[in-house]
């Protein structure tokens, strides 16, 4: 190479990686690592391009199109407006998710992990109001049972240790996934019977705690599998999958259940039942591919016995408490409860208007 950095001499007689690296923790005892592993993200930061290389091509007169070219072979550079007279930043971009097969990997599994997560949160949180408001129960009863249905989301923090350091996460991902589908398919099932009231808020209870396990297991995976420095660039992915995951139950799955009530002469239990028998098929679907796609990260795995285990749980929890001040506390509540009772009440309200509105216009109707 026709030139080094001065950082470079100074620290190696040849040249140094990538500065882009982390560090993974081992064998914790009393909450000190007993072993540490440096994984670096190479010459190129876990992108395939050089920047040293690529900077000595560039002094040496090559121009931009053959040092990508060079770098990602078999990528083809292309305009992506006919006003622009150099692609600059996003035809780089554009080169390397061509032709780097890591990042279109990636992109098989985290946009439907994503939606897998957000998919049951919704179901369970607001798909159950409008449901049960259609079986026929009264808001008091509806707010109090689906309230305690959100119990799970407030209590994770009891039991995130120990998916943190029990086992792989992509296990939890994949048996969580499955015990998800396995709740809607029990929801599904036991709808048209006579203790349906019973059975439902059972598996709804379940598919609640299987979905907060899901969230931690997929956090810490997605974590452990992708580098940090790329985690941004995946961020308005998983956001956009999240919220994706809310419009199709809040729309699509109200929409075929109403549409079922129509085909099925208003019977209710029947429409809503083979709704959530779609969504059951839907949901094993995504376990399947998901169980094909998710990468099998070596970082993944931990020999933590039950004693580290259970030290790190109540370290987790006595620090939440005696280092957050009590008016932060206060705060997190004051702020979450607006959006509780917007969540419930609302759906609820609105459900309520139409379904006065379709009274009056019945009753208009028969008089006229």
């Amino acid at each position: 190479m026709a030139k080094s950095w001065k950082s470079d001499v100074f620290l190696s007689t040849s040249h140094l990686y990538s500065s882009a690296f982390v560090v993974d923790k081992f064998d914790i005892i009393n909450d000190i690592p007993q072993r540490f592993q440096l994984i670096g993200a190479g010459w190129g930061h876990g992108v395939g391009l050089c920047q040293i290389g690529a900077a000595m091509m560039g002094e040496q007169g090559f121009k931009y199109n053959t040092i990508l070219t060079h770098y990602y072979p078999g990528a083809e550079l292309i305009y992506i407006s006919k006003k622009a007279k150099r692609p600059y930043l996003k035809l780089f971009f554009v080169a390397v998710f061509l032709s780097n097969t890591k990042s279109m990997k990636n992109w098989s599994w985290i946009p439907t992990l994503y939606f897998a997560e957000g998919l049951p949160y919704v179901v369970v949180t607001l798909a159950s109001l409008v449901f049960y408001k259609q079986m026929g129960l009264d808001n008091a009863e509806i707010t109090f049972y689906t309230s305690w249905l959100y119990l799970p989301w407030v209590i994770k923090p009891l039991w995130s240790p120990f998916i943190e350091l029990a086992q792989n996460k992509r296990r939890w991902v994949v048996v969580m996934q499955l015990l998800i589908g396995t709740s809607l398919g029990g929801i599904a099932f036991t709808i048209p019977t006579n203790n349906w009231f019973q059975s439902t808020l059972f598996f709804f209870w379940l598919a609640a705690f299987a979905v907060t396990t899901h969230d931690i297991a997929a956090d810490n995976l997605h974590m452990k599998a992708i580098p940090y420095h790329d985690r941004p660039l995946y961020m308005r992915v998983r956001l956009l999958c999240y919220n994706l995951a809310g419009i199709v139950i809040q729309g699509i799955l109200v929409m075929i259940a109403g549409n079922l009530q129509v085909i099925y002469r208003n019977s209710i239990s029947y429409s809503w039942s083979i709704a959530f028998y779609g969504l059951t098929g839907l949901f094993i679907g995504l376990c399947l591919w998901n169980h094909k796609q998710l990468p099998i990260a070596c970082k993944d795995h931990h020999n933590s016995n039950l004693h580290d285990i259970g030290y790190k749980t109540y370290t987790s929890i006595r620090s939440f408490f005696t280092d957050t001040p009590a008016t932060t506390l206060l705060f997190i509540c004051l702020y979450r409860m607006p959006e509780g009772l917007f969540s419930k009440v609302s759906a609820l309200s609105l459900s309520m208007r139409l379904t006065m509105a379709d009274s009056v216009s019945r009753l208009r109707n028969m008089v006229l």
